[in-house]
């Protein structure tokens, strides 16, 4: 969904201190609009082949003193799949996409915002999604399936986040509060074939919560700095699902949970000696 981004920053190089552990190589920021008093509004709509449409939308205004906020709205659908499913007639590689977004923010006085996020998304593919070669003769084309299961792959997600930020004298307080929550179906045939020997219906949930609170320095001296804190929790795993099938005469149910909990502290200082000279630890 890109009818709400206001900025795309390429950051080289190590970017730990402020993005986390996984960002030594650099990464890609993309920054979302903040929604202003004045009411604005964009609409757009696409239509190409396999019947495929689509719509993209956004709002944003004041909605009361100090308080704006902004809807965003993305939509697309496949009609038509890309290949067929020889043992049903039904249509393969095909894909439907919707994604839901609104920042809120407020103003309490001078010295205090506060901005809130909500989001939601759903992607579904009608597809093989990696499915093994038919063994055997095999008549359809290069996008078309032969199996007694319909191929079939959702990914649900949504999430909030609250940001909260207060400018004292000389520093800024600032705490960010997040959660995020997936779920992942899918039906799958593992052997490529229309007749049950191997097939997949599995379950994927996944949520996240994290903290973070920094301190950063606003003064004017050559010394700039912020210190923070980090925490994590993660919790994912499989929900009990089926793989198995009659012909291979097995039944497997896959049942797992994994979950990752961190807490971390980190600061930067920047000195700036000259003009064109500064010292980073």
């Amino acid at each position: 969904m890109l009818n709400n981004i206001a900025q795309v920053s390429v950051l080289k190089g190590p970017q730990g201190t402020l993005f986390g552990r996984n960002a030594t190589g650099g990464l890609i920021q993309i920054t979302t609009r903040d929604p202003s008093d004045e009411f604005s509004g964009e609409i757009s709509g696409t239509y190409g082949n396999k019947d495929t449409y689509g719509a993209q939308l956004y709002l944003a205004g004041g909605l009361a003193p100090d308080l704006a906020a902004d809807f965003a709205l993305s939509y697309s659908d496949q009609d038509e799949g890309f290949g067929t499913n020889l043992a049903n007639g039904e249509d393969v590689n095909k894909r439907r996409d919707l994604a839901v977004r609104s920042k809120w923010k407020l103003g309490i006085g001078e010295n205090t915002t506060l901005t809130g996020i909500l989001d939601y998304t759903k992607a579904e593919f009608a597809g093989p999604d990696g499915a093994p070669t038919p063994i055997g003769p095999f008549s359809g084309g290069e996008f078309d399936v032969n199996s007694n299961v319909q191929p079939d792959s959702s990914i649900k997600q949504y999430g909030a986040s609250i940001d909260l930020r207060h400018d004292f004298e000389t520093i800024q307080f600032v705490s960010i509060s997040a959660y995020r929550h997936t779920d992942w179906d899918l039906r799958a045939d593992t052997d490529g074939l229309p007749i049950d020997i191997v097939s997949l219906d599995i379950q994927q949930p996944d949520r996240q919560f994290s903290q973070e609170i920094q301190i950063i320095s606003l003064d004017d001296s050559p010394l700039t700095w912020v210190l923070g804190a980090y925490y994590f929790d993660a919790r994912g795993g499989f929900e009990p699902g089926n793989v198995g099938g009659v012909i291979a005469d097995f039944y497997s149910t896959i049942d797992t949970r994994q979950e990752t909990e961190s807490l971390a502290g980190f600061g930067q200082a920047t000195y700036a000696i000259t003009e064109q000279t500064s010292l980073t630890a």
